[in-house]
């Protein structure tokens, strides 16, 4: 069986202006940086074989967070690196 695990990325600085970012890059505020540390604390016990993120910062950051404490690659938009 296949798990799939469906985050969002932490918050940024335009989501407390609120503003709509679509395909725009925004920067994590601090309380983003946070909460993708707490989800990769959170999935550190989790088995992944990949993580898979879109190529926006926002998502990178997030994404390298959880990455940081598996052995598994980080596809950008299904780019292995």
């Amino acid at each position: 069986m296949v798990n799939l695990y469906l985050t969002r990325h932490g918050e940024t600085e335009e989501n407390l202006k609120g503003v709509l970012q679509g395909q725009s890059n925004g920067t994590l505020s601090p309380l983003g940086l946070r909460q993708a540390e707490s989800l990769a604390l959170r999935m550190e016990s989790v088995p992944l074989e990949a993580i898979i993120s879109s190529k926006l910062s926002r998502s990178v950051i997030t994404a390298e967070a959880v990455a940081a404490r598996h052995q598994c690659a980080l596809c950008r938009d299904g780019a292995a690196e």
